[in-house]
């Protein structure tokens, strides 16, 4: 009878534990939406200015300036963004949207213009920060994502497709964990209208999932985000003397930028902590120790975060606009995948064909693939995938089908920036000039043939990552 009672109350604890556990999973990761296909086909009737995507309004006093400077390091032209308060309005339903319709957001914000090259363009990309009436940071939801009190609004400009970052954001959502969610929107500013952008989640604590950790922080430990790409004079924050920092194996200027925890709320005791432990797996990666680096990270996120971004050919990733994190309960993951804006072909200043690999050259990654095992694992991975999400089909459905959800709002949006649909040398655009697409389904195409050509690419030749993991390579680095 004792072992009877036992049985039963171990049963009802693990039930409960259960219980707790799937509804802290689903409190903290709501279910991605894919926006395009919650659609439900309202018809606009009003001479009025309507759309099916939902209608966000930016209202200041005094718009965000952009400050250039020159970079001393690479004796270009950049910029240090300053910031202005406004308003942010949100109106949306599951009919056509109407100016006049009553907000299901109206909250104050603090809003600076956001990127790097992007920082060039006409149309601006903004960080949003909401505020309440004190000036103090709150979250908010917007149309279903996770509440944060800090939000991206992307407006596509270099990519006239509208969608690279939309397609390789909700496709690696299927892939891998603390991948942004966006959602469309057109925008209006002081009442201009501004064209199609997306909101998306920005990358943080909320994004990642990792543990606020800061009533604990006197004993030296902490959970982290750290940001890799170019260190400019102008930058803020706190960048780590990590080991692949001071061995050089940082490509170029970059450095490694804490992203959380904020650089006020840092001491020497919590940087002295990041460094070393994010040194830890560094060092062992780079002294070709394949049993212990493991130790330190999720290893299937640094293999979903190459296979992601080698498909659709970011030339950004593992360089600038990197991320990792590491909750202080668990290993350092890579991820969050950023910014596909310069992705198939559409970096500005160099042609980028469907053939080669890019990731063999990169940080960390370098050494990665000189792993037989971590090979094997992106090998198998990736003919696992091609299969499902990242099979042409799947791919190219999801592209036309999201052609079909934007709709006439594209229209709308070229009725501003279609000066851009031209192949004359003007700023901002690719070079060699003949690369520039005179028409939105011209760009289209190019999209859907360049990942159809990338896949067939890599179908014929991710064996041969094998190359880089062979002992004839290594031999000489390992003391054989």
């Amino acid at each position: 009878m004792k072992y009877k009672v036992i049985g039963f109350v171990s049963i009802f604890i693990i039930m409960i534990l259960c219980f707790g556990a799937n509804y802290y999973v689903l409190k903290e990761k709501p279910k991605r939406v894919d926006q395009h296909l919650t659609y439900n086909k309202k018809e606009c009737k009003s001479d009025e200015f309507c759309t099916h995507l939902p209608i966000v309004e930016l209202n200041y006093d005094k718009a965000p300036e952009l400050i250039p400077y020159i970079d001393s390091k690479t004796g270009l032209r950049n910029y240090e963004s300053i910031g202005t308060d406004g308003k942010f309005t949100l109106r949306y339903s599951d009919k056509g949207n109407y100016l006049s319709d009553k907000p299901i957001i109206s909250n104050d914000v603090t809003a600076r213009y956001r990127g790097n090259s992007s920082l060039d363009f006409d149309k601006h990309q903004f960080l949003l920060k909401f505020v309440d009436d004190k000036g103090i940071d709150k979250d908010v939801s917007i149309l279903g994502m996770q509440n944060d009190n800090t939000w991206v609004l992307n407006g596509p400009f270099l990519d006239k497709t509208l969608m690279r970052n939309y397609v390789a954001y909700n496709i690696s959502g299927k892939i891998m964990d603390s991948v942004p969610e966006t959602r469309y929107c057109e925008l209006f500013i002081n009442g201009k209208y501004q064209g199609v952008y997306m909101l998306t989640e920005s990358i943080g604590r909320t994004l990642t999932g990792i543990t606020k950790y800061s009533e604990r922080w006197s004993n030296g430990m902490t959970s982290y985000i750290l940001k890799v790409d170019r260190k400019k004079d102008k930058d803020k924050g706190v960048f780590i003397d990590n080991f692949s920092k001071y061995t050089w194996k940082l490509v170029g200027s970059n450095a490694a930028l804490i992203e959380y925890p904020s650089s006020d709320k840092l001491n020497d005791k919590l940087i002295d902590y990041i460094e070393k432990d994010f040194s830890k797996f560094e060092k062992a990666l780079y002294s070709y120790d394949y049993k212990k680096y493991s130790e330190y990270i999720d290893t299937q996120s640094f293999v979903d975060y190459m296979i992601i971004n080698e498909f659709f050919k970011n030339s950004d990733a593992g360089t600038h606009s990197t991320y990792l994190y590491k909750d202080v309960r668990g290993k350092i993951h890579m991820g969050p995948i950023w910014d596909f804006n310069n992705s198939a072909n559409n970096y500005v200043q160099e042609v980028y064909s469907t053939e080669n690999f890019m990731f063999q050259d990169k940080t960390w990654y370098d050494m990665l693939l000189k792993d037989g095992k971590f090979t094997d694992r992106v090998i198998k991975r990736y003919r696992e995938l091609r299969k499902g999400v990242l099979s042409d089909k799947y791919i190219q459905n999801y592209i036309d089908e999201t052609a079909l959800y934007l709709g006439k709002s594209i229209d709308r949006n070229f009725e501003v920036w279609g000066y851009t649909f031209t192949k004359e040398p003007i700023n901002n655009m690719l070079i060699p000039s003949d690369r520039n697409y005179t028409s939105y389904e011209e760009a289209l195409e190019q999209y859907k043939t360049y990942l159809h050509g990338r896949g067939k690419w890599l179908d014929d030749n991710i064996d041969t990552l094998r190359q880089y993991s062979h002992f004839s390579i290594n031999k000489i680095y390992e003391g054989k």
